[in-house]
This record gives C-alpha cells, structure tokens and sequence, in this order.
C-alpha cells in the first residue's frame, strides 16, 4: 500500500516522538554503548533533562559539536568559515549542518555521528536551535 507524504510525516514524527521520549527518561539513555553493527561503540547520551530547559546548545556543544566537530569548527580553526564553538554561528549554520550530517559528509574525517547523535542533533535544529 503506498503511504502519502501526510502519513510518512506523521510515522516520522512519531518515531521521532518516541525517541526523544526515550532519550529524556532516566533508563532508557544510561547504557547506549551497546555494540553496533559496524563494531564501533555507541556514545552515552545524557538525558535532555540535565541541561536547564531541556534541549538547549550547551547539551548539544558538549554531546555532539565538542567530541566530534571542534577540531575542525572551533573559532581558532573554522574550516569552511564553520563555527561550532559560538551559538550565533551555530545557529547561522544549523541547515548546513543537519545537511551534512544527515548526508554522512560530516564529520569528515571520522565515522558518522551514531544514529542516537544524529536524533539529538536533528531534534535541536527541529526545535528551533534555541540557546537555553
């Protein structure tokens, strides 16, 4: 049965619901280092609770941008005039970025942000890159 756009938005929406929910419950996010298929380990994810306000650009600076981007996109390095390090910057490039990072072209020069990563990252961008 071929789905419409309407539907496939709605299963999108409500996956996307369901993991934000698990990610934001105590259990659900404390032992994400489970094998994945290519053998890398998954990265532990803190709760969206434990920054103030939940989903904010500190969580997403040190969960995503400091471990996987700043080598590249700090203020002292900016390759691509990219940087990750300053909200305003971030926030300039947040569609660039989710581009990128869906498309598995960034990181560059490392394995592709693990699917939990990237649902944390897109989810902020989603939810309008706030800063608190």
């Amino acid at each position: 049965m071929k789905q419409t756009n309407r539907q496939q938005n709605g299963i999108s929406a409500f996956i996307l619901l369901i993991t934000l929910t698990c990610l934001a419950t105590a259990g659900c996010n404390r032992n994400l280092g489970h094998p994945r298929p290519d053998g890398m380990r998954s990265e532990n994810i803190e709760s969206t609770a434990a920054a103030p306000g939940g989903l904010d650009f500190a969580l997403i600076s040190k969960q995503v941008f400091q471990p996987h981007c700043l080598k590249c996109h700090a203020s002292d390095v900016a390759k691509g005039d990219v940087v990750l390090d300053v909200y305003s910057s971030a926030f300039a490039a947040r569609a660039d970025i989710r581009k990128m990072v869906d498309s598995d072209k960034m990181p560059r020069k490392a394995a592709p942000l693990s699917p939990e990563l990237k649902t944390l990252l897109f989810a902020w961008i989603d939810s309008g890159a706030p800063e608190n």
